[in-house]
């Protein structure tokens, strides 16, 4: 049923890949003495609990995630708050393979987070499987609005359709962006995230949109204990794959469109729409007096909004000079010389 190879051109190209240089070899050599498995020369195939994942060492984050449960998601009683976030390199594979916890804090002083592509909160049946999905090689750079906010909604849905149709297949992936600088970290940000599920036998359900800020807790709000239509960020499949030159489902006609692409509008997902978009608002301040407007009680935040909130107030107290000119200018514009 599945074709996993990303890019059409990858596959064209797979006989020139035949004669591979010298470097490739032994390269494939000690691949081999650290028992893992490549299937072409920059991805790594990782298979883990329910997961399957292409983990690009090239780009430092996986190219697809493949869920598959065959029932319900059960939970043992974990609980997230308790358990921390234990974001980390993964052991298994090589360290130069991965990012770095400092390396993506330099991104999250910038808008970024950890993205995680299979949802920590559906993998709750053990604990060493809930933290499994914290490691690097299940996380992604996601802009933290996005990833808080309209991806977490992406996530319930996929929940909501495991729970109701016992069981289902989803895959989880980005499309390579552009290579940008943070703090001196080099890193790949992906472009767009996408999210197949896959139930009742031959019923689909692709979301897909760019990783960027989306701001809807507005909108949400209006459809209060109601369903909320997410049908906007859908495709259909085989034009999803055309239009990103993928090719992961070859027998896309034997799959039908499904309708399960909305979620209900409670006041638990309203709240994590409202933060989503608080994180914003303080990333993205742009003079401490704008920060200070968005949180006049820093101590009060949530927990994570904190750190984001610590992460911009250090960087207007490492870069002054923006609040002066911005004063200056205001008041230029306010006794205008001429």
């Amino acid at each position: 049923m599945f074709d996993f190879l990303f890019k059409k051109e990858k596959k064209e190209s797979s006989k020139k890949e035949s004669n591979k240089s010298k470097k490739e070899s032994n390269k494939k050599e000690n691949v081999s003495k650290n028992k893992l498995t490549f299937i072409n020369k920059d991805t790594l195939l990782i298979k883990k609990y329910n997961m399957i994942i292409y983990y690009n060492i090239k780009l430092k984050y996986p190219s697809l995630v493949i869920e598959t449960f065959n029932s319900k998601p059960k939970n043992i009683g974990i609980i997230r708050s308790k358990m921390g976030e234990p974001f980390g390199q993964n052991p298994k594979i090589p360290q130069e393979y991965q990012f770095t916890k400092d390396e993506y804090i330099n991104y999250s002083k910038h808008g970024g987070s950890y993205g995680h592509n299979a949802a920590a909160f559906i993998h709750k049946d053990g604990i060493e499987n809930y933290k499994y999905t914290y490691l690097f090689t299940n996380i992604c750079p996601q802009e933290v609005v996005f990833n808080s906010g309209l991806w977490l909604l992406f996530e319930g849905v996929s929940e909501n359709i495991l729970n109701k149709y016992n069981g289902g297949i989803i895959i989880n992936g980005s499309i390579k962006g552009k290579d940008r600088v943070f703090n001196g970290t080099k890193m790949n940000v992906p472009s767009h995230m996408f999210k197949i599920i896959i139930y009742n036998k031959n019923k689909y359900v692709c979301f897909v949109a760019k990783n960027k800020p989306y701001y809807i807790d507005e909108d949400i709000k209006k459809y209060k204990n109601q369903k909320y239509d997410l049908s906007k960020y859908t495709m259909d499949l085989e034009k999803f794959q055309k239009k990103f030159g993928l090719t992961l489902i070859t027998n896309t006609l034997t799959l039908e469109r499904g309708t399960e692409d909305f979620i209900m509008a409670h006041p638990n997902r309203i709240t994590q729409m409202e933060n989503a978009k608080l994180y914003g608002s303080i990333i993205y301040s742009k003079n401490i007096a704008e920060l200070n407007k968005v949180a006049p009680n820093p101590d009060k935040l949530p927990e994570f909004h904190k750190i984001y909130y610590g992460y911009k107030k250090e960087y207007f107290s490492k870069n002054p000079d923006i609040h002066k000119m911005e004063t200056l200018l205001n008041q230029s514009m306010s006794n205008p010389i001429f």
